[in-house]
């Protein structure tokens, strides 16, 4: 605990770096409840706007899983004075900050699940949400009509490859394709390259591009 206070006095004094990127402070949050939610497809799409928001504007996105989230909703709101405002759906959510999204990348989860991967590792980069085939014409609907990239048939050593040197070197995700929100957001704003690939010789050439001492984060 000592350490962690003395690290934490150095990165504010500017003696070491801030490993891990931060949003914008935030001042205001619109609250999604998980449950308003009907599809991995919405969740993925909803988890990389909610990155996207969070580094440009201080009226944020909060899902709401229920259990520990909504204890932090409310202590945001009782100790900090955050206003909450609730939406019952995601495209209230895509209506309400389309004009933060630059486009979106398309992948294809039902024939290619490793297409999540490399649309969210692009999401960052572009400045784009991430949409699976299954809602894109609902995408399109709402006005985001900008297809970035079409990922459907590609793989994470594609991404790598013809993406080299756009990811960060600070910060990494390593997440299973089945998760479809979790960590999602946090690897749009850091810019994160995400992959899930084991004890493979592509992990180890993933990782060997990250800075020393740098994080990866997930779930194995």
């Amino acid at each position: 605990m000592l350490l962690a206070q003395i690290a934490c006095e150095l990165v504010a004094q500017g003696a070491l770096p801030d490993v891990h990127p931060k949003g914008t402070n935030v001042t205001s949050l619109r609250v999604l409840g998980a449950k308003d939610m009907g599809s991995n497809a919405e969740r993925t799409m909803i988890a990389t706007l909610q990155g996207l928001v969070a580094r440009v504007s201080a009226e944020q996105i909060y899902i709401d899983s229920g259990s520990g989230y909504s204890l932090w909703k409310e202590h945001l709101h009782s100790a900090y004075g955050i206003p909450l405002q609730t939406v019952t759906s995601p495209w209230e959510l895509v209506d309400r900050f389309q004009g933060v999204v630059g486009g979106y990348v398309l992948y294809d989860s039902k024939a290619n699940m490793h297409s999540l991967s490399v649309a969210n590792s692009l999401s960052g980069i572009l400045n784009a949400i991430a949409v699976d085939v299954s809602i894109e014409a609902q995408v399109q609907a709402s006005g985001i009509t900008n297809r970035l990239e079409d990922v459907r048939t590609r793989d994470s050593a594609w991404a790598w490859t013809n993406y080299a040197g756009k990811f960060s070197t600070r910060t990494m995700v390593e997440q299973r394709e089945t998760l479809p929100a979790s960590l999602r957001d946090y690897a749009t704003l850091s810019d994160s390259f995400t992959f899930f690939a084991g004890n493979s010789p592509a992990r180890k050439l993933f990782v060997g591009g990250l800075e020393p001492d740098a994080a990866i984060l997930g779930w194995g």
